[in-house]
């Protein structure tokens, strides 16, 4: 598995609804399965240091030679990224918005996580550079995680679910500033998501919420 980690990535609060409400893409692009791998969705894949959230914006940066390769293939080919907190298990697709050089060397890379995804298999696949340089990317093969409006409250009338919003918006706003809570989704499954990508939380708690 690549191994750029998330570690020094900070959640990039921001109150632009464009990029944090229901107007994610969540179009996976994936490649072929690589040589005597199983068919499916397949896409390149990068280790976390803790559990990335559906529409949680995140900036990091690195510069080894595996995630390098990872990013530059999603960048080529429009292709999802696969961000993975554990081996197996389940993991978030992720939007590349930007890649930027550093002038120190390495790259900085800004992305927003779109959905849950189930793991399976890992593999590797062969790109080639412009230069002739020859590159390993990981990869894994992706399930999409079904949403159930009904399980998640879809049932609810909707003055309940006005009322819960509220609670739960003024309760966050005891733990972040007003910059991070202004134009929530208007979708109840995005607004879970919304409200939990702003939960304090140590990064071992996260992963039953993508569970």
């Amino acid at each position: 598995m690549a191994a750029w980690s998330l570690t020094a990535a900070e959640a990039a609060w921001s109150g632009d609804s464009s990029v944090l409400d229901e107007n994610i893409t969540t179009v996976l692009r994936g490649l072929p399965a690589p040589p005597g791998a199983p068919a499916g969705m397949w896409l390149p894949l990068l280790s976390a240091s803790r559990p990335v959230l559906p529409l949680e914006r995140l900036c990091f940066r690195g510069s080894r030679p595996s995630s390098a390769a990872a990013l530059e293939l999603c960048q080529e080919l429009g292709l999802t990224l696969v961000s993975c907190h554990q081996a197996g298990g389940v993991g978030t697709a992720l939007q590349i918005e930007r890649i930027s050089a550093l002038p120190e060397g390495g790259l900085a890379v800004d992305v927003v996580a779109t959905s849950v995804l189930r793991l399976g298999e890992t593999g590797t696949v062969l790109r080639r550079r412009a230069s002739g340089e020859v590159q390993m990317v990981n990869v894994v093969s992706v399930v999409p995680v079904e949403e159930f409006p009904a399980a998640r409250g879809g049932d609810l009338r909707e003055a309940r679910r006005t009322e819960l919003r509220r609670k739960v918006t003024a309760l966050l706003s005891q733990v972040r500033p007003a910059s991070a809570l202004s134009d929530p989704p208007r979708k109840t499954d995005d607004f879970s998501w919304w409200a939990a990508a702003r939960l304090p939380l140590p990064a071992g708690a996260r992963t039953p919420l993508l569970e």
